[in-house]
């Protein structure tokens, strides 16, 4: 069995990234999608990240996208010191570390580019998420209570950060 490789993001990967971003958020409960956005929207951006040298890393099987780590930063040259961590891993290649080596390449490649601080945003309900934001060193910021709501259940939101410098 060859190993899961992290790499930064290609082009050749857009379409499998976009799957494996539908089938996380088609779970509806672990990031605010509930459906990916259409290809283009997801090419477009990704493209931007990688134009912008931010942080963008895939983990991959066998061509396959199997999870990713992203870090996006804004243009406003007075908040381009923080970046906007996401991070998905599809369901049978959860609980194999996948999330912790992709963080750390998106953490050293982010510390490379300037990003001084990084910001999430988790719901409350995903206990293994906030394990390894908190194992990662991520401290709580903030709660927002009543955050979202699906199907009638409420989902808080804790806003957790990093300090990088």
């Amino acid at each position: 069995m060859k190993e899961i490789q992290i790499v930064y993001a290609e082009e050749k990967y857009f379409s499998s990234f976009h799957a494996a971003l539908d089938e996380v958020a088609n779970e509806r409960i672990n990031i605010d999608l509930l459906t990916a956005p259409s290809l283009q929207d997801v090419e477009t951006f990704q493209k931007r990240l990688i134009i912008k040298n931010c942080p963008v890393f895939y983990a991959i099987d066998r061509e396959k996208v199997v999870g990713w780590c992203d870090v996006s930063r804004s243009d406003q040259s007075r908040f381009a010191h923080r970046g906007h961590l996401g991070l998905g891993v599809l369901r049978e290649y959860r609980n194999q570390k996948l999330g912790r080596k992709l963080m750390s390449k998106a953490l050293d490649h982010a510390k490379s580019i300037g990003i001084e601080k990084l910001e999430l945003s988790v719901f409350a309900s995903n206990v293994n998420a906030i394990r390894l934001y908190e194992k990662m060193g991520f401290q709580y910021e903030g709660l927002i209570k009543n955050h979202r709501k699906l199907d009638g259940i409420v989902f808080d939101t804790y806003l957790m950060a990093l300090v990088l410098s």
